[in-house]
């Protein structure tokens, strides 16, 4: 098929009912429409089934068979949108009670943590444990078991 002879018509048709790969076809024809190589044609919308992780996050948040630091790790990277790297630095100086709220340094901004996010990262806090001799934590929010000096190297 060539996109540049090819009506609306024919595309939607080949998309719907002769395309090998539909999900490839639709993102071609997208691109070639941004890409302004078929001026005469309009590329088909991508449905959005919502924000992936939903019901990962869920369960992290309820299930409490998964281990306390891989809840609170997951759902910092789930609705934070935090890097691993990033979490796996977070000392209890990024960590701060406020009266009632716990709250977090991610960058400059301090975040409230909703319930029952900001009872799991209190329980984390309470229980993590080091990898080393003293099976002391040090100032890391999670532990590993190769140390790290808080400039980031290895000790």
């Amino acid at each position: 098929m060539l996109l540049r002879g090819c009506t609306q018509g024919e595309l939607d048709d080949f998309l719907a009912h002769r395309a090998t790969y539909p999900s490839h076809s639709e993102r071609f024809a997208r691109w070639v429409v941004a890409h302004r190589h078929a001026h005469n044609l309009t590329a088909p919308a991508t449905r959005w089934a919502g924000p992936s992780g939903r019901e990962v996050a869920r369960r992290l948040l309820h299930d409490e068979a998964p281990a306390t630091a891989d809840r609170v790790a997951g759902l910092l990277l789930l609705l934070y949108a935090q890097h691993v790297n990033a979490i796996r630095h977070l000392t209890l100086d990024h960590m701060q009670r406020d009266g009632d709220k716990v709250i977090i340094r991610l960058g400059d901004r301090p975040i409230v943590l909703p319930a029952p996010l900001d009872r799991l990262m209190e329980e984390l806090i309470a229980t993590r444990r080091g990898h080393t001799l003293l099976d002391t934590p040090g100032a890391w929010l999670f532990p590993g078991r190769r140390g790290l000096s808080p400039s980031g190297g290895h000790l």
